[in-house]
């Protein structure tokens, strides 16, 4: 992996998902909506806070690349009428009486079908997960989502539609424990030639082999063709095998390698002799393995946004279950949680989340409670400044530092970790600027 991760795009991925891509086909048309849908949960999975999940479909339309006017049409057989508990003919009386943007909605969309599916379908036969003291193979019925509701919200004349969701826990937890990074922007450019299932599989056969201190994948040429999504139909005819090698040559280095050079270190593809061959007949992937010091620099900084997410979605969770004052669709909650964090209530309570997710994630050590008092005094001392002059706060979706005194908003982001920590990082600012307030 390079050095630099691109905290925005890169997202940790359940390895189920990589080695189980090739069932999806059997969804046909509905095959790359669902897979960018896993996709978007495992996206969603690390900024979501309070204990749910939502999906705003321009959102998603707009990270997976998908058309909004295209997932909005009308499914050609939607299975809302198979697990709605009502006849076709019933949900069509009721809709047509209290209209599309109701509580009577059939859903059937294309997008809405996917969702479907991933809550009522058996999606895969088996499913592997881990834990401290083994790898387990569940054999049971898989399904990604366990709950899903619709949610109409009105403003005014306009009318939003969103839908919230709670993933499978063992998916959920695939993404803490047994999972592979990717950047989700390099799957759609993929996607484009047909190269991004490959691309998954192949980050995730990468990420374990290099861990088993290997280098090279060995393909035969009709797997790989396959997986490149390319025509084997005249491998066997005469010239075939130098044409299919041609083929795959060609997307290798025009389609796949620019952008997945970027991921995996001197990639390449080379061609070696098979046992008793005239003829370079066998492809081999071969990239170069990180040293271990910056293995453990990448490691580091995946594991530290894992922690960081883990901690700040408990004591959100926390937050929303002890301080109902806000419904989980009011706007105000993320502003009302933000100050919470700041104003040095629940001290104990936020301690004791830093520590027991930092040894869960980072390992044990003596200073978990030292670091943990640390970050927790850091805040509050923001929050004392912030108490006077309202300078950090919430607004159109974003988290908001803004400078009173020079009049201009320094910093603007979606996630309230890279919000606080930013903060943190640049703690002397503050000191020296409110170091009276501080006090």
């Amino acid at each position: 992996m390079n050095e630099m991760i691109t905290k925005q795009n890169n997202i940790r991925l359940d390895k189920n998902f990589a080695f189980h891509i090739d069932v999806f086909k059997k969804y046909k048309e509905d095959e790359e909506l669902i897979k960018s849908l896993i996709l978007y949960f495992s996206f969603n999975f690390q900024k979501n806070l309070f204990g749910f999940s939502t999906l705003d479909p321009a959102h998603f339309c707009k990270v997976m690349r998908h058309g909004e006017e295209n997932v909005k049409r009308k499914h050609p057989n939607p299975i809302f009428h198979e697990v709605s508990g009502r006849s076709k003919e019933e949900s069509e009386r009721l809709q047509k009486e209290f209209g599309r943007v109701s509580k009577y909605r059939i859903l059937d969309s294309r997008l809405e079908n996917a969702l479907l599916i991933l809550k009522y379908e058996k999606t895969l036969d088996t499913y592997m997960t881990k834990d401290e003291f083994a790898d387990i193979i569940s054999l049971k019925d898989f399904r990604y989502i366990e709950e899903l509701d619709v949610i109409i919200k009105k403003t005014g004349k306009t009318e939003k539609l969103n839908y919230q969701y709670k993933l499978n826990e063992k998916f959920e937890f695939n993404l803490k424990k047994f999972f592979f990074n990717a950047q989700i922007n390099h799957y759609n450019t993929l996607r484009e030639s047909n190269l991004g299932d490959w691309y998954l599989k192949i980050l995730s056969r990468i990420t374990s082999e290099s861990k088993k201190g290997n280098s090279k994948i060995y393909y035969n040429i009709e797997e790989l063709a396959k997986v490149m999504k390319i025509s084997t139909n005249t491998l066997h005819k005469k010239g075939g095998f130098s044409q299919l090698k041609k083929q795959i040559n060609n997307k290798f280095k025009n389609k796949f390698l620019p952008i997945v050079g970027e991921d995996i270190k001197d990639l390449e593809l080379k061609w070696i002799k098979g046992e008793e061959s005239r003829y370079q007949n066998i492809p081999v992937i071969h990239w170069r393995r990180n040293n271990d010091e910056l293995n453990k620099k990448v490691d580091q900084m995946i594991y530290n946004d894992l922690f960081y997410t883990e901690f700040f979605k408990d004591v959100s969770l926390y937050y929303f279950n002890n301080y109902d004052k806000f419904s989980k669709y009011d706007d105000k909650l993320n502003s009302a949680f933000l100050d919470w964090l700041l104003d040095g209530s629940d001290y104990e309570i936020k301690i004791g989340y830093y520590v027991a997710n930092y040894a869960d994630i980072l390992g044990k050590h003596d200073d978990i409670q030292k670091l943990a008092i640390g970050f927790l005094d850091k805040l509050g001392q923001l929050g004392k400044v912030n108490a006077i002059y309202k300078i950090l706060y919430f607004e159109n979706g974003k988290y908001v530092f803004h400078n009173k005194t020079r009049n201009n908003t320094y910093l603007r982001y979606t996630e309230i970790k890279d919000f606080l920590n930013e903060l943190i990082d640049n703690f002397k600012f503050f000191e020296e600027h409110y170091s009276k307030e501080m006090r």
